[in-house]
Formats: structure tokens, sequence, C-alpha cells
């Protein structure tokens, strides 16, 4: 059952990119382009600021400012404090991005899983304003609910990894946790749109791991492709989980 899934999860990508071809999706492509821009350049920006003001406020300190100023290699070791400001804080961005582009993106996921499933079945779904918000909500909820636990594993593991050959498996399973949420963000989508509370989601997604693994995996590769990657990967992800569903035929009563 779960290789069975795990190759599902993966081939649905082929028949997602077929299907954007057939039906000339590529605007989705564009839309995703414009949101991970706009993500990245007020990110960016608010992390330069932040830290930059950060910074200011740790030099004007009296006895750091005092100290700078007589003692020279002081003032590089303070100037290297700041550069590591710097990237601490472009790392931790970076982290934490593909979580805020998941909720903030996720009305546009959830269109591509649902025009997806109208594609594949010929039902159409009509447009509810008040289980858009309710869908909104339930996706922050679990991404901020799969960030903490994909957090706290991969410490976890992160701890393990100075154990001699130990290190070697833990890297592995770190990697499939952050496959497995990934592609439990856009399995999700067909969940919700079916009517799914988070409970049974959840259930759901266990139940059927490989197939949110497979899919998360082949989102992951995309991912590691500068802007390229996540402006196509994203969209592909989201067809692709409904895709695989479909065939599998997991959501059918």
């Amino acid at each position: 059952m779960f290789g069975n899934n795990f190759t599902e999860g993966i081939n649905a990508y082929f028949a997602a990119f077929a299907l954007i071809k057939k039906h000339k999706l590529y605007w989705l492509f564009l839309i995703s382009g414009l949101i991970y821009a706009t993500i990245i350049s007020a990110g960016f920006y608010g992390i330069y600021a932040g830290a930059h003001a950060l910074i200011d406020n740790i030099m004007d300190v009296g006895f750091i400012k005092k100290w700078g100023e007589k003692f020279t290699a002081l003032k590089w070791l303070f100037t290297v404090l700041g550069w590591g400001i710097y990237a601490t804080s472009f790392v931790v961005f970076f982290s934490l991005y593909k979580y805020v582009l998941l909720i903030i993106a996720s009305p546009l996921y959830a269109y591509i899983s649902e025009r997806t499933e109208s594609l594949l079945t010929g039902k159409e779904f009509a447009f509810d304003a008040k289980q858009l918000v309710k869908d909104i909500i339930r996706g922050i909820r679990l991404s901020l609910r799969n960030f903490l636990k994909q957090t706290f594993f991969s410490l976890l593991l992160l701890l393990l990894s100075f154990i001699p050959v130990v290190g070697i498996f833990a890297a592995v399973i770190i990697f499939l946790i952050d496959c497995y949420y990934y592609g439990f963000a856009m399995v999700d989508y067909n969940c919700e749109r079916h009517k799914m509370n988070v409970k049974q989601s959840l259930q759901f997604i266990k139940a059927n791991r490989g197939l949110a693994i497979g899919n998360g995996m082949v989102f992951y590769g995309l991912f590691l492709i500068p802007f390229i990657g996540i402006v196509v990967g994203a969209p592909l992800s989201a067809m692709a989980a409904c895709i695989s569903v479909h065939n599998k035929k997991l959501l059918q009563h």
C-alpha cells in the first residue's frame, strides 16, 4: 500500500504537467511567481530593516560604542557580530518562508486543486466566500501545526546526528519528514474540499502517508531550484496531489 501510494504521488506530476499543457494553464505559474516574488521582496526588506535596527541599537549601547572606538580589535569583532546577525536572520527567514508561502498562497493552491478535480470529473464547485475564509483559517492552523512538529522532530534528529552512524539515518529521516509535511499540505486541499474536518484529514493523510511523501519529495526537489522551482513546483504539487488522490479513488464514497 505504501509503495503504491508513494509511486502514485510521484507519477502524478507527469499527469499534472500534461493537464496544464492540454488546458493551457500556464498562467498559474505567473500568479505563483508574483506571489513568490512579493513574499521574497517583503521578507528581504523586513529582515534587512529589522536586523539593521537591531545592530544599530546594539552599537549605540554606551560601553560597546566606547570600547569599539578605543579598541580596533573589538570594533572588528562587533562588525563580525553584525554580519552574523544578518546571516542568521536570513537563514531563519529561508527556513520559515516556505510555510509563509503555503499560508498566503493557500487560496491559490486550493483553487488549483479544485480546478484540477473539475477537469478530471467534470464537476463544478460553487464559490462560497464563508467556506473560503474557513479554508484559509484551516490552512493557517495546519501549517503552523506542521511547522512546529517538523521543527521539533528535525531538532531532535539533529541532536541524534552527532552519534556516529546514527547521523546518516537521522539525515535521511529529516529529509523524509520534510517531504511528508510538504505533501501533507497539498493533499489536505482535497480533504477540506470533501468536507473533512481536521481530525479526519489527519487520519486520512496518515493512512496514505506514502502518497504525501511521494508528492512532497518531488516538490522538495523542485524547491531546490532557485525561483523557478517554487514557482513551477507549488502549482504542480497541488495539481499532482489532486490527481493522485483521484486516481486512487481515496475520497469517493
